[in-house]
């Protein structure tokens, strides 16, 4: 295969990836989308690490046994951390060799690795990796990893709008149960109606099986009005 039908069919990839992050939504299903792509189009496994609280956390990869054993990983920390804290993607043949190479990845076989930071404006969401193992492997080009830095801007922005839209959903359904708890404390003044339907409303949001309202009594075991 010719340089020039390769890039050709890398366009023709992402054009098609394009496509079909355009209509998913979901966070958790846009991941699986592009890591699944990813594998494909890079040949190799594929995983993404997300930052949170300060560390790289594995959220999905094409390998099980990184989503049950891999570690969370330090800004800094091995390939995926200095590309974190560089924002700058990372070309790393004969993994086991490097000084940056951690336990689990040579544990896990990684012979060559391409990585690139997930992007939107200054904000940095996560990193995304691609892995080649076993010695027999093929080492990763610069055109590899200029196409995976083409695909991660891509993820970034899709992810950045798929939480945007779970947000907004997040609160138009939050504004609903607002509005339907308001409408059921004007059709009843018997207290514990009410707090029947506090109760009740107040589990949705909050993806909760139980919730308890407590009512401060009076000296006279009435309930306590005023602040």
């Amino acid at each position: 295969m010719t340089p020039p039908q390769k890039q050709i069919e890398l366009l023709e990839a992402l054009a098609d990836i394009e496509r079909e992050v355009i209509a998913v939504l979901d966070p958790d299903a846009l991941l699986r989308v592009m890591v699944t792509r990813a594998k494909h189009l890079f040949g190799g496994e594929c995983g993404m690490h997300l930052l949170t609280d300060g560390w790289l956390v594995p959220r999905i990869d094409t390998d099980p046994d990184v989503m049950t054993h891999g570690p969370r990983v330090a800004v800094g920390e091995g390939v995926l951390g200095r590309c974190a804290q560089t924002r700058r993607g990372a070309l790393v043949n004969d993994y086991p060799t490097r000084p940056e190479a951690i336990a689990f990845g040579v544990a896990l076989g990684l012979q060559h690795v391409i990585a690139e930071p997930l992007l939107t404006r200054d904000e940095l969401i996560g990193v995304i990796m691609v892995s080649r193992r076993g010695k027999a492997a093929p080492p990763f080009s610069q055109d590899d990893s200029d196409a995976l830095k083409r695909f991660a801007g891509l993820a970034a922005l899709a992810l950045h709008n798929a939480r945007l839209y779970e947000h907004a959903e997040r609160r138009r359904h939050e504004a609903e149960i607002l509005a339907r708890l308001a409408d059921d404390l004007n059709r009843s003044l018997d207290l514990d109606t009410v707090l029947e339907r506090v109760v009740a409303r107040a589990r949705d949001p909050c993806a909760s099986d139980f919730a308890a309202v407590a009512v401060r009594e009076s000296d006279d075991g009435r309930p306590c009005s005023g602040g």
